[in-house]
């Protein structure tokens, strides 16, 4: 099971490739839960197992606000 956090849903068509490549990377069927999340503001975080997989807006700006600090 995967569970794909997201702040503005993704369409059928964007989440076919994504469960075909996770199933191909944990060599298992993966199936989805979808999950809204408002903190996110733009962007996905797919959570499966231990393992967190994450591309946000907040990801993008972290490095920025380190640098500026």
């Amino acid at each position: 099971m995967a569970q794909i956090e997201y702040a503005g849903r993704p369409n059928e068509e964007a989440l076919q490739p994504l469960r075909l490549k996770l199933s191909e990377h944990y060599g298992r069927n993966i199936e989805l839960e979808l999950r809204e999340n408002a903190d996110l503001l733009v962007g996905i975080r797919i959570t499966v197992g231990d393992d967190v997989y994450e591309d946000s807006a907040d990801t993008r700006l972290r490095p920025l606000a380190r640098a500026l600090t």
